[in-house]
Formats: structure tokens, sequence, C-alpha cells
């Protein structure tokens, strides 16, 4: 399964806009693994069992934008190690970084307590890595695939009035079942957009 996995991550990486049934079917039954920093184990062997009432430390990297948090998890041991290597971290005194394995689907309920969780990482290596939202980790916390469309927002105004001489951008986006040519229409000077922002789109009358 860990192969399927990695496969479906790679090729998501790779073309953002395409759907993403696969992995997240493939996400529902297949192990997958955390980076936690603690005390060093006597026995590699030995399996640490965290209890209900016991905080787990997970390694977590702030979103530079817009501040919450993306949590990396890994498909296998390996990519865990590559992580650490390809980052060059370096745990503090008395401690070590380990990788901590979760049957399938266990993960998501338990990042969903993370503060300020804006979603997970799936990462591979330095190429293949795509994001995961809450929204989509609260259902596969709940055993569901998450609906594989783009979430649609309606404008908190009910008038939106752009600065005069804005540079606009148009192009077409399927936005799910009741527009599969929307228009889409993006601002170039507010900042980097990337071709998997478009599953997240925001409804403005124009």
């Amino acid at each position: 399964m860990v192969e399927t996995l990695e496969f479906l991550i790679r090729q998501c990486a790779e073309h953002p806009r395409h759907g993403r049934a696969a992995l997240y079917r493939e996400l529902l039954r297949s192990d997958t693994f955390l980076l936690t920093l603690d005390k060093p184990l006597d026995q590699p062997q030995v399996t640490r069992v965290s209890h209900a009432n016991e905080t787990l430390p997970v390694w977590a990297d702030k979103d530079p934008e817009l501040g919450g948090v993306w949590v990396p998890v890994f498909p296998s041991r390996d990519s865990v190690t590559a992580y650490v290597s390809r980052r060059k971290l370096r745990a503090p005194k008395g401690q070590e970084f380990l990788w901590m394995g979760h049957e399938p689907g266990a993960v998501f309920s338990l990042l969903r307590g993370v503060p300020c969780f804006a979603g997970i990482k799936l990462y591979l290596d330095a190429a293949s890595a795509v994001n995961v939202t809450w929204s989509e980790v609260q259902s596969l916390s709940e055993g569901r695939a998450p609906v594989d469309s783009p979430e649609l927002y309606d404008m908190p105004v009910a008038r939106l009035v752009l600065p005069k001489g804005v540079k606009l951008a148009f192009g077409t986006v399927d936005a799910g079942p009741s527009d599969r040519k929307g228009k889409l229409m993006c601002m170039p000077d507010a900042g980097h957009f990337d071709a998997a922002d478009a599953r997240k789109l925001v409804r403005l009358p124009l």
C-alpha cells in the first residue's frame, strides 16, 4: 500500500488541479507517520503508546502568510528520515526526533486538536508535497473521503469595489457540478498564485 500512496502523492504534487478522489481513498486505508520530538527510546523495537490525557508532541510548520499550523504527514518511515535530513534539523539535548506510526485513518482525528490547525502537508520528498486543508482533514477524521471539488465561499460584503488601476487576470476553472466552466479572476499584485489555490474559491458577483 505504501507504494500506491507515494505514487498518488507524487501525482497530485505534479498535477495540483487534477482530482484527488484516489488519494483520499488511499489515505483512509494506509498507515501514516508523524514526526515527534521526545526522549530517546531505550529499545528501538519498543512501541510507545500514548494515553487519552497525554500531550503528544508533534512537529508542525507555521504558515508564513496566514499564521496557521501545517502538520507534515508521511507515507513511510523513510520519508520522515528524509524530511529531518533535508532540513538539517537538530534535536535539543536529551531528546531526539522519532517517527510515530498510525493505523489507517487514525491520524486525522488526532490532529484536529492542534491549535490554529490549517491542515496537513503530505510529504514524500523535496519535490512532492501536497496540502490537505483542515476541512478535508475533518471529513477524513469521520471516515469519509472529502468532496473532490473546489470549496466555494461567499463574499462577506454585498458589493466589492476594486481599487482604480488594479491589475486583473482571468481564466476558467471547474467550480464543481454547478459551474464546470466558471470564470476565474485573480489579482497578480496580491501575491503568489499556486495552481492548488483553485481548490478554494470565493464567489464574486460582477
